[in-house]
């Protein structure tokens, strides 16, 4: 078979051929040397997923304030309640009283009532966060997979945080708790056993400070790994916050109702 001149048959190799092939890959081992591929430009953006899991769970604030916004407003506009609830109660077709006090009374049974329907509606919000976020932080087993000091510390907060709520409703009552002395209602007589006679603040606002000693003692219980990612001791302090101002805001209470129990 005759061959074109110049061409070169493909199980031949021109002469050199095999040196040419070893001069190309020493080249590019000295170019792959001498230009490294950047490390510090990583080739996917990284991000920070618990932070985004922390500002996707702050959905919670707004539940954790609800309570404190309509004490504030019961607060500093009492007449205003006391208005409404006359309008609730002839529109349900009940009998409104005549004299004040009677309709102080009134104004503390649908504070209480309200009051109670917001903690339902706070708790279940509470619920639902731990269900998205942390979903094992609220059964039996992720409880008592927290260290021993956290389980005998928060149990301990949270039997001396209730215990000074039902201290407090059997030292003043319905009216004496839900701002019967705002609202005119009758009211029994000062107070000064338990639990207002435990010294410092927790004296001066026993419910407030119960209910913070059951906030902080459900973080240890409940605060586990995946909870703490998405912020839920931050949201406890948020909480607490939200107590502390409330409980500054009523600090006038005790003045006001001693001068006005000094007077019957």
């Amino acid at each position: 078979m005759a061959r074109r001149r110049g061409a070169i048959p493909a199980d031949d190799h021109p002469p050199g051929s095999d040196a040419y092939h070893m001069l190309d890959r020493r080249l590019a081992s000295l170019s792959a040397s001498a230009f490294p591929a950047r490390r510090d430009a990583p080739s996917e953006v990284h991000v920070d997923s618990s932070r985004n899991t922390m500002v996707e769970g702050l959905w919670l604030i707004p539940f954790l304030a609800l309570p404190h916004v309509f004490y504030l407003w019961l607060w500093t506009n009492p007449n205003a309640w006391i208005a409404v609830t006359g309008s609730v109660t002839r529109l349900l077709g009940g009998k409104w009283p005549a004299d004040k006090a009677g309709q102080g009374d009134q104004a503390c049974k649908y504070m209480a009532t309200m009051a109670h329907l917001i903690k339902m509606i706070q708790a279940t919000s509470v619920i639902a966060w731990f269900l998205v976020h942390s979903p094992g932080a609220l059964t039996p087993s992720g409880v008592l997979s927290m260290p021993l000091w956290r389980l005998v510390l928060g149990a301990t907060m949270g039997l001396l945080g209730q215990s000074l709520n039902a201290g407090i409703y059997a030292a003043i009552g319905r009216n004496g708790v839900y701002y019967g002395n705002c609202f005119g209602a009758p009211l029994g007589p000062w107070c000064s056993g338990f639990p207002f006679n435990i010294p410092g603040v927790v004296g001066r606002h026993p419910q407030y400070s119960g209910v913070l000693l059951s906030i902080w003692g459900g973080v240890l219980l409940t605060a586990d790994e995946a909870a703490t990612a998405a912020g839920f001791p931050q949201l406890a302090i948020l909480w607490s916050i939200f107590y502390v101002l409330t409980g500054i805001q009523e600090q006038s209470e005790s003045t006001d109702r001693g001068a006005a129990s000094k007077a019957q």
